[in-house]
């Protein structure tokens, strides 16, 4: 498989907006409900330790492939990658003047993980990639089991929906651990653990955070962990608890198999897609596997049931199949072949063509407000406050109007042949 530098993102297509009168929205949501995507980040040491999960590919082998950021791709397949702890791998890269890498990962035999065909782009410092997932994180850190006090703790993300766990923390007394931490382990459905020598202490401090700049620090004032087991939940401690995963049985079962598998080709762009397999626990995640073309095997972790492939060879077989995953890595055995053929790469538009439609054919042009004032009190309506804040008494509806008569009030001028879209003054705001 030949490497490429990483695949710029499309630009997306420009889109008129008219709008008028708007209303910006500002929320403060805390930081452990955030979704947040990874970025690069630098390290002092410029090295990345790249830790791979093989649980769900079951590879006998693993190679990380990889450039750093400004330099020389390896020779396929790349670096062999050695066994770090219970379903993980890892290499240690030396990046030199660089502040990050392109990666991707194969078993040695023609089957690769490239991320869809994006390429895993990491930053420095330990960096895991868990099904498609990066995070920072060392899921096989050793905190020991010595002869010093002991603290078992158990975090739930079965509200936050966390993939990967981290604990940072200080033994009472002590110092902190490096930020983000260290890696937790699966202990069950929506349970992770840790178990700490906190040598004489007996407490520590400690915050949790999903390795990508997400954390719950119990609103900054951090949680108090004494020996023993303790359990966190939603904000709640629960110190001498039992263990949340004794009653629970190892989960051993995998999901059904992905039925109805489909596959349309667009130009040189297929779509796959298919039905929902099932699990006792839930299914998290499924693994596209895609066959044809010079590019060898690839194997893409998807979050639904409908994957996108695009970029292909043109006049091209590709056959998928699919498997489902769980939170436990047990994945399903593969669903049937689904086969299609790309056609011709789309001519790209000529010259001077927009690449949109005339705005002025629109029948609905939207503003994005919720006080716009169209003239026409009927349709006021006034929301749960309207009472409570006062604007009742006031006569002054939290939600005015829902823009009855808007259109007219548009109008387009043309300028330079390009169409402006432009609003008449209301009468109110």
């Amino acid at each position: 498989m030949r490497s490429a530098s990483p695949r710029r993102p499309r630009r997306p297509l420009v889109a008129f907006v008219a709008a008028t009168g708007l209303l910006g929205l500002v929320s403060t949501t805390p930081a452990a409900d955030l979704a947040v995507p990874l970025q690069p980040v630098a390290d002092t040491a410029n090295t990345a330790t790249v830790l791979y999960y093989t649980k769900t590919k079951n590879w006998s082998s693993t190679y990380l492939h990889y450039a750093p950021d400004g330099g020389s791709w390896t020779a396929v397949p790349g670096t062999q990658m050695e066994s770090a702890c219970t379903d993980w791998v890892k290499n240690t890269v030396d990046l030199g003047s660089a502040a990050g890498l392109q990666a991707t990962f194969n078993n040695g035999s023609g089957t690769w993980d490239n991320n869809g065909g994006n390429n895993y782009a990491l930053g420095t410092g330990t960096i895991t990639v868990k099904d498609g997932v990066i995070a920072h994180s060392d899921p096989c850190a050793d905190t020991g089991t010595g002869d010093g006090n002991q603290a078992t703790v158990y975090y739930s993300t079965a509200t936050s929906g966390w993939t990967t766990a981290n604990m940072h923390y200080a033994p009472a007394g002590g110092s902190w651990t490096t930020a983000p931490g260290v890696g937790m382990e699966s202990a069950c459905t929506g349970w992770w653990k840790k178990s700490l020598d906190l040598g004489t202490a007996t407490s520590l401090k400690a915050a949790f955070n999903n390795g990508n700049g997400v954390w719950d620090n119990n609103n900054s004032a951090d949680y108090t962990i004494p020996t023993g087991t303790t359990t966190v939940k939603d904000k709640t401690v629960a110190t001498g608890a039992a263990d949340p995963c004794a009653a629970e049985e190892p989960d051993t079962g995998a999901p059904t198999t992905p039925t109805k598998v489909t596959a349309s080709a667009t130009d040189t762009s297929i779509v796959v897609s298919w039905d929902a397999a099932t699990d006792d626990t839930g299914v998290t995640r499924y693994q596209v596997t895609r066959t044809g073309g010079t590019t060898g095997t690839v194997v893409t972790d998807v979050g639904s049931t409908v994957h996108s492939d695009t970029g292909l060879e043109e006049k091209t077989a590709y056959t998928y199949t699919v498997k489902a995953v769980d939170a436990a890595g047990n994945t399903s055995p593969a669903s049937v072949e689904a086969t299609a053929t790309t056609g011709e790469k789309a001519p790209a538009p000529a010259a001077g063509t927009p690449l949109g439609a005339d705005p002025r054919k629109d029948p609905v042009y939207f503003v994005l407000t919720a006080r716009f004032y169209d003239g026409d009190s009927s349709d006021n309506r006034g929301g749960s406050q309207h009472t409570k804040s006062g604007n009742a008494a006031n006569n002054d509806p939290m939600f005015r109007g829902d823009f009855k008569g808007l259109v007219e009030k548009l109008e387009v001028r043309p300028r330079s042949a390009t169409p402006q879209l432009r609003t008449r003054t209301p009468k109110s705001l």
